[in-house]
């Protein structure tokens, strides 16, 4: 990487396509983690040099899922 990006546009996630109650719970726990804890890790790697630089912008775009369930989806509406 050279020097620091002037943006940060954040949007990626995964999904996975079974009900809650037939889902895996690994497979739930780690798609909180991508999509949640992801964002979070990027934000933590990227901040701390835009704020000694005074500069920077960092964007995170979300999905629908997160206001409305989508039946088979509850991980990814959960994140």
């Amino acid at each position: 990487m050279h020097g620091v990006p002037d943006i940060v546009v954040q949007c990626a996630g995964i999904a996975g396509n079974s009900r809650f109650v037939d889902g895996d719970a690994a497979e739930f726990d780690h798609m909180l983690r991508i999509n949640a804890s992801g964002s979070a890790e990027v934000a933590r790697a990227i901040l701390p040099a835009m704020r000694e630089r005074g500069s920077g912008r960092m964007v995170f775009v979300s999905s629908l899922a997160g206001l409305v369930g989508i039946y088979g989806y509850s991980a990814y509406s959960a994140s």
